[in-house]
């Protein structure tokens, strides 16, 4: 029994209608797939700018915990200064 090898050949009695809904298909997982890739872009984009905010206002931060830290000191020392006046005063009644 010789087997020969058939070539794929597409039958007429195949409808249409399946070969336009394959076709149908195929687009819509292409376009569906163009979709979440430009989400995926978006996004990308929207973490790197929220990346770069974040670091800005980390730094930020940093600056002013500098900041609040020197003016503690300085109300430290008004109220010293303040202190050392009202005992002066006591002391000259």
């Amino acid at each position: 029994m010789a087997y020969q090898k058939e070539q794929w050949h597409l039958d007429k009695r195949v409808p249409v209608a399946i070969i336009f809904a394959i076709f149908m298909q195929t687009a819509g997982a292409i376009w569906w797939a163009s979709s979440i890739q430009s989400r995926v872009s978006a996004n990308e984009n929207s973490i790197a700018r929220l990346t770069d905010n974040s670091e800005d206002l980390r730094a930020a931060v940093h600056e002013q915990a500098i900041q609040l830290g020197r003016i503690e000191e300085q109300i430290t020392g008004l109220r010293a200064d303040i202190q050392r006046m009202l005992n002066a005063l006591e002391r000259g009644r």
